[in-house]
């Protein structure tokens, strides 16, 4: 029987969405794609919002049924007590990684562009510890404050359209400058910034409204997410020269510096600002993933248990890299380990649930 704090409706999910796809290196969309893709690097962002819109039809599909389950309990309906358990352990360990990932990412970036001199275990603790306040609360009382955190995008459309008077448009073409190879290169390259909705293997059954309402919120959250990774790497690409773009990881917090109105001297700083509390509610999301998956094992359910030893993995493994290439190192593999748990996991199980006629009307 699922709480009533623990409920929450269609367009909370659809803002949970936004909130967690909307992340760490969101700052780094436009860079990132543009190394292989150049010009064509708005093409590479919408094939992989694209190809994330199929996996949460995979994953919907799967979690379809076993509506009134969540992924810790229809795991050992579908493979059996023990692959289930140690399937949704790894799944937990998953989010704690992706957790710690976000985690590194930001004290990265913060001690790049503000916090130049302040340790990495300080800046990681402006994330730390907020996070584990909220996400010792139910489910209903997170979404709710990511229903918040999303007006905070209102603050970022003035900046943007400002950017618009600077804009050289010839510098978007021509539109395809390389081949497929290195488009589908530059695609795989910014998978980082669309995970996030595999954690609706835990929330579906907390949601609402009927199924098709369900993929109908989650799909427009993923369509605001690629859109506005669209935007954001077209004004980068109108912006800067290809030469220039190819020496600016962050291309957008770089325009904004340029940019003085007489309230406002410095729009980066406002940038970062929203920018951190879209770090925070990634982090807080992967973290209350992590800790339910715990509580259910270790704790009969109490997720509030695990919030505490969860968070402190997280921060460990965060201050475990020591340098930039490192940093991308875990990245690379972190986008290859997603592709385990995103598609490979859920279209296993899917396909197994259907040969064996497992779903919950049958049980």
């Amino acid at each position: 029987m699922i709480k009533e704090k623990n409920k929450i409706t269609q367009g909370q999910l659809m803002f949970w969405m936004i909130q967690i796809q909307v992340e760490v290196t969101v700052l780094q969309v436009p860079y990132v794609a543009h190394i292989k893709a150049k010009q064509s690097a708005w093409i590479a962002i919408l094939i992989t919002g694209v190809c994330a819109q199929i996996l949460i039809l995979l994953i919907w599909s799967l979690c379809e049924r076993f509506p009134s389950s969540h992924l810790f309990q229809f795991l050992p309906q579908i493979a059996g007590n023990l692959v289930g358990k140690l399937t949704g352990m790894a799944y937990s360990l998953y989010f704690l990684i992706m957790g710690s990932i976000v985690l590194m990412t930001f004290h990265v970036v913060i001690g790049k562009w503000i916090l130049i001199k302040t340790p990495t275990w300080v800046t990681s603790f402006l994330l730390l510890i907020p996070a584990i306040y909220l996400a010792r609360d139910h489910l209903r009382t997170i979404a709710r404050f990511f229903v918040l955190a999303s007006l905070l995008f209102v603050f970022l459309i003035p900046p943007i359209l400002y950017a618009f008077k600077f804009l050289n448009l010839s510098y978007l073409l021509p539109i395809k400058t390389v081949g497929w190879k290195d488009i589908l290169t530059g695609s795989l390259d910014v998978t980082f910034a669309f995970l996030g909705f595999e954690t609706l293997l835990l929330l579906y059954t907390f949601v609402q409204g009927k199924g098709n309402g369900k993929l109908k919120a989650i799909s427009a959250g993923n369509l605001f997410v690629t859109l506005l990774y669209i935007v954001m790497t077209v004004l980068a690409l109108a912006v800067f020269s290809p030469g220039q773009l190819s020496y600016i990881p962050e291309p957008i917090l770089f325009m904004l510096k340029g940019f003085t109105t007489p309230v406002i001297n410095r729009l980066d700083i406002l940038f970062l600002s929203v920018w951190y509390v879209k770090v925070f509610t990634t982090f807080t999301a992967y973290l209350y993933c992590a800790a339910y998956g715990l509580g259910h094992y270790f704790h009969r359910g109490q997720h509030t248990k695990a919030v505490p030893y969860a968070a402190a993995v997280c921060y460990v493994l965060s201050l475990i890299p020591s340098d930039p290439s490192m940093h991308e190192y875990i990245l690379t593999g972190a986008i290859r380990l997603s592709f385990l748990f995103t598609m490979g996991f859920p279209l296993l199980f899917l396909l197994l649930s259907i040969l064996f006629k497992r779903k919950e009307a049958s049980l």
